[in-house]
């Protein structure tokens, strides 16, 4: 026997003489017991202990799961029951980590982040692997990539309708009028239809512009978040019949990135919110930086509306899109409803980026 196999701990309850365990023994076992984390020996791939949150975890009492072999309780993250590599992941000593899956006793998914130490059982090398619960971060991390998708496809259901909406009927107009100059023979008649089909080019390369900004904001990148904002406001004057303000003092000041995109991407939320149904006349829109946080206040006259109400809506997706922003930038919402009119504010301690300042 080599000395490395020598100096391995043996957790049975016997040591070498035959005589009963120390204290040190005792409270190491009681530890194992009452992990918190999954604990299971395992010898010739075959589980001969498990700890007490075998029931907790899975479900299962001990003696279910003893004497069974890993590959029929585990498989790996792609769910396939491949016998070698399960074994292999139970056997890695590099305290690398590996993600295992089973399923407890009322069939749901349990997923598993393991790390397995060698040591000696019973008089035998044996390994000892911990496993630790990730199912609940699992299921955050799916969630989030599912609200992330549903705002992606979102996103695009936009794009495809201002497209649709906004440049179709357009570029058929003008293809309309450039038709009719084919049985025009009177110059002045041809030159009212010319100017006509330029007058709706420069509509439609408003448009374009206008939607390649709400896309990829480069305003945010290239000048920050008061020149992007107040972009937007003129923006949103041109295509709809509505009074917006902005009033902001942050000109010149840079936050990190991520915040200055969805601060922009909330603002343009809300506009659209507004523009589409709130039936408003003016919008207001301030923008201020003081004590270490970053300010974002947003009202509009229109109908009122409560965020349960409208979360409940086909048309919801709108405060979903601007709630997820919000947590991810760890920043604060509230929303205010005042004599039927809502008032938003967002809000996040920041401090400014001092290594990208505006462009002047």
């Amino acid at each position: 026997m080599t000395k490395q196999k020598e100096s391995l701990r043996d957790i049975s309850g016997n040591n070498k003489s035959g005589g009963s365990i120390a204290g040190g023994e005792v409270l190491y076992k009681t530890l194992i017991q009452h992990s918190p984390n999954l604990i299971l020996i395992h010898h010739e791939n075959k589980i001969v202990f498990a700890n007490d949150s075998i029931v907790r975890l899975l479900g299962f009492t001990k003696q279910t799961v003893i004497n069974r072999a890993l590959e029929d309780l585990f498989t790996t993250v792609n769910s396939r029951k491949n016998k070698t590599e399960v074994q292999e992941i139970f056997k890695d000593t590099s305290q690398a980590e590996h993600e295992v899956r089973t399923k407890d006793a009322g069939g749901l998914l349990k997923e598993f982040l393991i790390r397995s130490n060698l040591i000696r059982y019973r008089g035998k090398k044996a390994f000892l692997s911990i496993l630790t619960d990730i199912t609940d971060l699992k299921n955050m991390e799916k969630y989030v990539i599912s609200r992330v998708m549903e705002t992606e496809e979102l996103e695009r259901k936009r794009f495809s309708a201002d497209l649709h909406d906004d440049l179709g009927p357009t570029l058929s107009s003008i293809r309309l009028r450039l038709g009719l100059l084919e049985s025009l023979s009177d110059p002045d008649a041809i030159a009212t239809e010319v100017k006509i089909c330029n007058d709706l080019l420069m509509e439609v390369i408003t448009k374009v512009r206008m939607i390649s900004q709400n896309l990829t904001p480069r305003l945010i990148e290239d000048y920050g978040i008061h020149v992007a904002i107040d972009d937007l406001c003129n923006r949103m004057r041109n295509i709809a019949s509505i009074t917006i303000e902005f009033i902001s003092d942050i000109r010149g000041l840079r936050f990190p990135k991520n915040v200055e995109l969805h601060y922009y991407r909330i603002a343009s939320e809300l506009l659209n919110n507004s523009i589409k149904y709130s039936n408003a006349s003016l919008i207001s829109i301030k923008a201020f930086y003081s004590n270490k946080t970053l300010k974002l206040e947003y009202t509009d006259n229109g109908v009122g509306y409560t965020v349960d109400e409208a979360l409940q809506k086909s048309t919801g997706m709108g405060i979903h899109n601007i709630l997820d922003r919000v947590n991810l930038i760890d920043a604060r919402i509230a929303f205010t409803n005042k004599y039927g009119k809502m008032e938003v504010r967002v809000t996040k301690n920041v401090i400014p980026d001092s290594s990208g300042e505006a462009q002047s």
